[in-house]
């Protein structure tokens, strides 16, 4: 049994905590906040015994094999490096860090203390990456050279800690774009990028009045250029070594028709595919060209994923090999910042 230490209380900690309750080989051990008063709520609620308000309480408590960081983005890589110093395995919640300089510093740190460092890209355990990954694995697709992703909303801006930079790292793209980056470069094989070229727009951030969308957040609010200095919309165009390219698409609030909660298509030597709420495969077949839908739960953030990738965390700590390591959130951050810096530049940036 992984004895299990959540560290942050905020929204998404209570996907984590429901996924190690339904865990046969987890339990939940303890909580850490930096209010006493939301640690002891967290606790009573899902029943943990112990409820910390300082990280270094909870960090030396010796019934803690293994923590998740559910924190704000900026105090990712300060919490993750001083777990993995007190011997703590380590599951991080994307994005890795704020930059790409803490990022590395976390791989170093989970490589210097022989601890896994493990981060939460939950669509890689969605049931659609899954046949997803199939379909790729068995050849149907073939060497993948071009692929699409998008995530855009129509009025979802988070608001809060969101909006400021010091903190989250950025906008609709380390925020949202962070997901969809990982996957479809995990299903392209995992290239090395070469190049990035990318802009991102500030506007309009926020709706006044407007109903929020599907996709946004609870505590989302229109926001001005006083209270936030993120982007709202980012597209880039990322080269990949052999020769493939990645665009991206994300947005905060864009006047668009539709929203694409994701969306992402990938097109091979032999086949495309294109995943939204169903996966579709695009080919030929007898002399016809064929198309071939498969039906199957969504990709999004649900508590499947969760679950599943919970379970193989405590399986890579028990030393399966890790799906989703820390190697991975460094390559993503580097392309994070690569994105940035072309917007601000106006230039490519080679990688």
């Amino acid at each position: 049994m992984v004895h299990i230490g959540i560290i942050g209380t905020g929204s998404i900690s209570h996907r984590h905590a429901l996924a190690v309750q339904a865990s046969p080989k987890a339990c939940l051990a303890a909580v850490c906040s930096t209010s006493q008063d939301r640690a002891d709520s967290f606790a009573a609620r899902y029943g943990i015994e112990k409820a910390y308000g300082s990280l270094p309480d909870l960090l030396a408590d010796p019934s803690v094999d293994a923590v998740i960081v559910t924190t704000l983005n900026s105090a990712h890589a300060f919490i993750t490096i001083e777990a993995l110093g007190a011997g703590k395995h380590v599951l991080c919640e994307k994005p890795m860090a704020i930059n790409r300089h803490e990022a590395q510093r976390m791989v170093d740190a989970a490589l210097g203390g022989n601890r896994l460092l493990m981060m939460g890209f939950t669509l890689r355990f969605s049931p659609a990456a899954t046949a997803m990954r199939q379909f790729i694995d068995d050849g149907m697709v073939g060497p993948i050279h071009y692929g699409k992703v998008r995530i855009l909303r129509r009025n979802g801006f988070p608001g809060g800690w969101f909006g400021r930079r010091e903190l989250s790292g950025g906008g609709s793209l380390i925020d949202l774009g962070v997901h969809a980056i990982d996957f479809a470069r995990w299903m392209m094989g995992s290239p090395d990028p070469v190049s990035v070229y990318g802009a991102t727009f500030d506007r309009p951030r926020g709706r006044a009045g407007v109903p929020q969308s599907k996709t946004g957040h609870a505590a989302a609010g229109a926001m001005d250029g006083d209270t936030c200095d993120v982007e709202d919309l980012a597209t880039a165009m990322i080269r990949f070594s052999g020769g493939s390219v990645l665009f991206v698409e994300t947005a905060f609030c864009m006047d668009i028709p539709e929203e694409e909660d994701i969306s992402i298509e990938l097109f091979g030597e032999c086949a495309g595919l294109r995943l939204r709420d169903t996966l579709e495969v695009f080919s030929q077949h007898g002399g016809h060209l064929t198309d071939t839908a498969v039906p199957l739960a969504t990709l999004g953030d649900s508590a499947h994923n969760f679950g599943n990738q919970l379970a193989h965390f405590v399986d890579a700590i028990e030393g399966a090999p890790c799906l989703s390591t820390a190697l991975d959130g460094l390559w993503v951050q580097r392309i994070l910042d690569a994105i940035y810096e072309s917007a601000r530049t106006g230039h490519e940036v080679r990688m």
